[in-house]
């Protein structure tokens, strides 16, 4: 049945449900009853019933605060009389899942009443209960006539299984209700898969491809299927997740990454927090469900910061005056002193006069109780060489140094930051060789002129000597 509740002139309307009840339940100040005067009448009764024409008033006072009040007869209720000219039953089912058989809500129903000239008549829609029951009224369907039953929209989440039953009551059912039982519903489904992404900042290397492992895990922190291991973009791809209407309107997951028991050298500083992802199921109509993941503002995203930081950079330049040869080379060594005790397992880059490369380093000592190390091979600088070292741990001490080239007559000056600590920003240092040329001085002049005066006069006085023997020996 149908009834108004009536104050002055605005009323509220509701509808008993399949057991006779029916009423207005909120009590908020928007949409509960206020203090005043009431009353109650039936505005549409249920099929095969009389209309109760009777009102019922009642008053709501300050007394009734959060209380429910039951308005009717002597025993609290409204009676309707069957129409005598009227014989009908009525119609129950439930609407279950077909997996679980648990009852669905929401399952709406349409009786048709089929005519003499087969057309049909819409009579009434019917809503399932929470326990995925439904009643018609017990006098909805009249005795002997034909009616249609359909599935008009399936719960949300599951497929309409277009559900459709033709059905005339005989007189045994008059009053009672005729039983369809149980009536299935396949449950739609939806998937996502989750990915996350790695980031390694600071570091002398390249992310690598199953360098670190990550685990998901369900609300319960119930870990879901293997830890996953980055790709070498980074991105961490877990196990496609499957979902039915039963997880709408959602679920909540948690990554974490699994750090080892031991962090190599205490190098890295690991990413410790825990990912919230919330993954919303919806269903828009179409034959899957909607799968949608909601995360923070920079998405699923885990960075570990080398303690060290690899992003130092150090230039070395390579000038030649009065080479004798233009295209003479020269070797250089880079030796750094650090903390670290693993720098001879790290590669660094370099690029040469435009060429690119790859340099590491042999350990050369300690200083100071730090670890001291130098280039494994030595650079080779011509004139104008221009060599650009990068990926060197910042703050570590270094220090440029060139093989000695007295012997072939070259002296070299170097600018003062030859030795430094590495830096982002980078260093340049300068290398100048010159080739030593003799040039001679005024003392240098004069003993070679005596030396030339003494020597003609010797040989002046040696032609002399030997004319003299000459005459001798004639006479």
């Amino acid at each position: 049945m149908v009834l108004d509740i009536i104050k002055g002139k605005k009323s509220l309307e509701f509808t008993t449900n399949a057991v006779g009840l029916g009423g207005i339940y909120r009590m908020d100040r928007t949409s509960g009853l206020t203090v005043g005067d009431y009353y109650l009448e039936e505005i549409e009764a249920p099929t095969g019933y009389e209309l109760e024409k009777k009102m019922y008033e009642f008053s709501v006072t300050k007394d009734n605060d959060q209380t429910i009040i039951t308005v009717g007869d002597e025993n609290k209720v409204i009676v309707n009389n069957p129409k005598s000219t009227w014989h009908g039953g009525g119609l129950t089912l439930k609407k279950v899942d077909s997996n679980t058989g648990a009852g669905l809500n929401g399952a709406v129903f349409t009786l048709y009443l089929v005519n003499e000239d087969n057309s049909r008549t819409e009579v009434k829609k019917y809503t399932t209960d929470a326990s995925g029951v439904l009643y018609t009224g017990n006098k909805e369907l009249e005795i002997g006539k034909k009616y249609i039953i359909e599935e008009t929209t399936a719960p949300d989440g599951y497929v309409n299984e277009h559900f459709s039953k033709e059905i005339t009551l005989t007189s045994s059912y008059e009053n009672k209700y005729f039983e369809l039982g149980s009536i299935t519903n396949n449950a739609k489904k939806g998937s996502i898969t989750l990915t996350a992404k790695k980031i390694l900042k600071n570091a002398n290397e390249t992310l690598k491809a199953g360098q670190f492992t990550f685990q998901l895990y369900d609300s319960n922190q119930n870990p879901i299927g293997s830890p996953k291991a980055n790709a070498e973009d980074g991105t961490i791809t877990f196990d496609t997740l499957n979902f039915t209407a039963s997880d709408m309107p959602g679920k909540t997951f948690y990554i974490k990454e699994v750090i080892p028991d031991t962090n190599k050298d205490n190098e890295l500083e690991y990413d410790t927090h825990e990912e919230r992802v919330q993954v919303f199921i919806s269903d828009d109509g179409s034959d899957n469900l909607q799968c949608n993941v909601q995360t923070d503002s920079d998405g699923i995203t885990f960075v570990n910061t080398s303690k060290v930081n690899y992003n130092g950079k150090l230039t070395v330049k390579k000038i030649v005056k009065d080479a004798l040869e233009e295209n003479n080379s020269f070797n250089f060594y880079v030796y750094l002193t650090s903390d670290s005790a693993d720098l001879d397992k790290k590669t660094f880059n370099y690029i040469l006069d435009g060429k690119l490369g790859t340099f590491t380093l042999n350990k050369a000592g300690t200083t100071d109780g730090k670890f001291r190390y130098r280039s494994q091979q030595a650079f080779k600088l011509s004139n104008n060489s221009v060599l650009e070292m990068s990926k060197l741990p910042i703050g570590a001490h270094y220090e440029v140094t060139e093989d000695d080239y007295k012997s072939e007559g070259y002296i070299t000056t170097k600018t003062d930051n030859y030795q430094g600590d590495v830096s982002l920003e980078g260093t340049e240092v300068t290398f100048t060789n010159t080739r030593n040329q003799i040039i001679p001085t005024s003392a240098d002049t004069m003993t070679h002129m005596s030396f030339w005066l003494i020597a003609s006069a010797s040989a002046i006085v040696l032609v002399w000597i030997l004319k003299r023997k000459l005459k001798v020996s004639k006479k």
